[in-house]
């Protein structure tokens, strides 16, 4: 038999038992985003695609040859012994400019010079040393390859006190052919190679018919539910593959099911792979120790951002950030 509690006086709504009242609810779910979405996904899906037929994905890059770069040193002889190069080396003089073999970059490679070349040769702290010469020869011999250079002009010491024996630097800059030449030496360059894996993304809707037909005080009806649930379950798959083309690993193992279970490459770890030169922390690089980011964030800025304009056509770029990043760049 059911026990009632009484009480005496007056009833408020604070007397009627817990559960009594059906309160007030608002027949909708406010939804709370962050900022953004998933533009890395979205700019993906406006470029051309095609399926594979296979699950490694593999594709060609090549870009425009620097012709020159760094040195090992100058000499004085084809021994590469003596680098006490005078400032003031005549016209016609033969200088050696080692070099490595295999392609770096930055560095000067002899197997981007061939006999004829005219080049520059240079001082990197001082753009007013700068002589012009011939190559005349080129060994190819491991990190002691080198080419032979006659100079074309008196060599001649800068304002600044700087000369010929302070040059570092060795680039070419074209070359003069006689009337009625004979066809000069071709140089090849052949692209590289970056490798990514294909990934499979899923997501799905589990609903029971009951969870369907009851009532809800959202006010969602089947339809509703049924509308939402996808539309929740796609923002996911989206968001999902937005952190994988970020932070993939490109790992690859076998599944509970026993068949292979791949990870795409994502862009972190594929600048860390091939250009991990590229990669600059403001908090740890020893230039800007002790300095706040007003006091070198900028000159961090000019130092980090022209190489990422060195190559391609236009002129912009897209740079992905969280909010407290945009904050302290605006305070720039």
């Amino acid at each position: 038999m059911a026990v009632t509690t009484p009480f005496m006086g007056l009833r408020g709504t604070d007397q009627y038992l817990t559960d009594i009242i059906p309160e007030s609810f608002r027949e909708q779910i406010l939804w709370l985003y962050p900022t953004g979405r998933a533009p890395l996904t979205g700019l993906t899906g406006k470029m051309p695609s095609k399926s594979l037929d296979s699950t490694d994905h593999n594709y060609w890059v090549q870009s425009l040859a620097e012709q020159g770069g760094a040195v090992t040193d100058i000499y004085d002889d084809e021994a590469l012994s003596d680098n006490t190069i005078s400032n003031t080396a005549a016209a016609g003089y033969t200088l050696f400019i080692k070099m490595p073999e295999t392609q770096t970059k930055g560095l000067a490679c002899v197997g981007e010079f061939r006999e004829g070349h005219d080049v520059a040769i240079r001082y990197s702290a001082d753009s007013s040393v700068d002589e012009a010469g011939v190559v005349t020869k080129v060994v190819r011999n491991g990190a002691s390859s080198y080419i032979a250079v006659r100079l074309l002009e008196l060599a001649a010491v800068a304002a600044s006190g700087n000369g010929l024996s302070d040059a570092d630097e060795v680039y070419i800059m074209g070359s003069a052919n006689p009337e009625g030449g004979a066809a000069v030496g071709s140089i090849n360059y052949n692209p590289k190679k970056f490798s990514t894996k294909t990934q499979i993304f899923k997501n799905s809707i589990n609903l029971t018919k009951t969870a369907l037909a009851v009532a809800a005080r959202a006010g969602l009806s089947k339809e509703a539910k049924l509308k939402d649930a996808r539309r929740i379950v796609a923002e996911l798959h989206a968001v999902e593959m937005e952190r994988a083309f970020m932070f993939g690993t490109g790992v690859e193992e076998i599944g509970d099911n026993g068949q292979p279970m791949r990870r795409l490459t994502g862009l972190f770890k594929f600048l860390r792979t091939y250009y991990s030169a590229q990669e600059s922390s403001y908090k740890y690089a020893a230039a800007y120790s002790g300095k706040t980011w007003l006091q070198g964030g900028y000159d961090w800025f000019e130092s980090t951002l022209p190489p990422i304009f060195r190559y391609g056509a236009m002129n912009e770029r897209v740079g992905f950030c969280g909010d407290l990043a945009f904050v302290n760049i605006n305070k720039l």
